[in-house]
């Protein structure tokens, strides 16, 4: 047989086993039932052309591409990628309404895309867990070992080390007369404070900087791994794997809890404190009334804010948990899904709805 031919036999057969997954199962994998779900209005998906559109994109994107569809869509979005259907809230009272007055009914997680259970090691971490006795042990180990207030305050030293490193990356930059790049310093300040947090030693500047490189990357080429969303079968024949309890944690399952805290606390913060800096510069007034508090409290002599301090200016932390608010770090939350079946605005779910 030519060798084009068996080329062209064997992309038809893929084709044609796409399709049939696409037209024999639900989002969510299993056999479609007569019964069709009335989900929110969105953009038609195609089989293997509307899908294969997103191995372009990425979860980056998602923002941009929501606010393009919500004027002709409305407040509530369905997006088919790869083979689920997910639902977007792009409105504040709605998205209220959902995770608060209905919290207990949208508390659980969807089952991650095959490519994400691969780099979570089978929804091992906080964010993609479903929720239960797992999710509530993540939690409580994170809350009782890493942000209980006597572990906090046992990281004062950590704390003052690198609010010296950020002083000097900033006086150094400031001395050159170049313009200063704020963000890229408060990044590897807040990754050495995480850092130390993780692993309980400080690290030296090349470790800091490799760790941050591999972490990076990982995000950005996340989107490379999208094709197991289009062949969820393979995708399971590779990382399916009993659930067991009574054990330790695997090393990738410590990989992947320690990958989460670093991506959880470095560009959040460092991306809040540039968009809090930007809208001091933007109202002078707001940052004058802040140098006032800020001398009365410490002298105009002070080189530094001490943390003992802190608990005496209501203004400062007015201006952090107000600037939080008004340009979140995350505009785009952790899929929540559905825990049991219900109605919501006119949209009917099911247990285990992506939303």
């Amino acid at each position: 047989m030519e060798l084009w031919l068996l080329i062209f036999i064997s992309f038809l057969s893929i084709f044609l086993a796409v399709i049939l997954n696409h037209l024999l199962t639900t989002p969510n994998g299993t056999k479609k039932k007569e019964n069709k779900r009335n989900l929110p209005p969105g953009p038609p998906s195609v089989p293997i052309l509307g899908n294969l559109l997103w191995l372009t994109r990425s979860l980056f994107e998602l923002e941009p591409i929501l606010r393009q569809l919500r004027p002709k869509y409305g407040p509530i979005i369905s997006l088919r990628v790869g083979s689920r259907t997910l639902v977007f809230i792009t409105d504040a009272s709605v998205a209220h309404k959902a995770l608060v007055q209905k919290g207990s009914a949208f508390s659980d997680r969807p089952p991650a895309f095959e490519a994400g259970r691969i780099m979570n090691s089978n929804q091992h971490n906080i964010s993609s867990a479903s929720y239960g006795p797992l999710w509530r042990l993540l939690r409580r180990n994170l809350m009782s070992e890493i942000l209980h207030p006597s572990r906090v305050r046992s990281y004062a030293q950590g704390r003052k080390w690198v609010l010296d490193l950020l002083t000097q990356k900033l006086t150094k930059h400031a001395d050159s007369g170049e313009p200063v790049c704020v963000v890229e310093s408060f990044q590897y300040s807040m990754f050495c404070l995480l850092l130390l947090m993780c692993f309980g030693q400080k690290l030296d500047k090349d470790t800091v900087k490799k760790i941050e490189t591999t972490q990076r990357r990982l995000l950005l080429n996340f989107r490379k791994f999208n094709i197991f969303a289009f062949l969820p079968r393979i995708g399971k024949a590779y990382i399916s794997a009993p659930e067991e309890g009574g054990r330790k944690l695997t090393e990738g399952e410590m990989v992947t809890l320690c990958s989460e805290f670093l991506n959880g606390g470095t560009d959040t913060t460092s991306t809040s404190l540039q968009w809090i800096m930007a809208n001091l510069v933007k109202h002078p007034d707001l940052q004058q009334k802040l140098v006032e508090e800020i001398e009365g409290v410490v002298g105009k002599e002070a080189e530094e804010v001490g943390e003992e301090d802190l608990n005496r200016m209501p203004y400062l932390k007015a201006v952090i948990m107000e600037g939080a608010a008004a340009t979140p770090a995350g505009p785009l939350r952790a899929a929540p899904c559905g825990v049991g079946g219900g109605d919501f605005g006119g949209v009917c779910y099911t247990q285990g709805s992506d939303g």
